[in-house]
C-alpha cells in the first residue's frame, strides 16, 4: 500500500525528556519519527495528544474524551488540508 499521506497519533507520555510542556510534545513527536524513519517510512505527519501522567513535578490528569475530542479536531484539519493540497494540485 502507498497512502498519500500517514498521520500518526500517539501520547505525550512517550516524551523521554522535557523542562516545559512544549518540549515534552517536541521530545514525544521526535520520539515517534525516529521509530517510524526506521521502518523507511515517509511522508507522515505525527499528532501528539494529551495522556495522563503522573512525573516528579505535577500530576496531568485529563478525560480519555479530551483526547479524542483533539485527535479529531486535528485529523479533520489535516483531512480538509489535504483535500485543498489536491484542488490546488500541489
Amino acid at each position: 500500500m502507498k497512502p498519500d499521506k500517514t498521520v500518526i497519533t500517539g501520547l505525550d507520555m512517550l516524551a523521554e525528556d522535557g523542562n516545559d510542556y512544549e518540549e515534552v510534545l517536541e521530545d514525544a513527536k521526535n520520539v515517534i519519527e525516529r521509530k517510524v524513519k526506521e521502518f523507511g517510512a515517509s511522508n507522515f505527519n505525527v499528532i501528539i495528544a494529551l495522556g495522563k501522567e503522573k512525573c516528579d513535578k505535577a500530576i496531568f490528569k485529563g478525560n480519555v474524551q479530551d483526547y479524542y475530542y483533539y485527535v479529531l479536531v486535528v485529523l479533520s484539519d489535516k483531512i480538509l488540508s489535504l483535500i485543498d493540497e489536491k484542488r490546488r494540485g500541489d
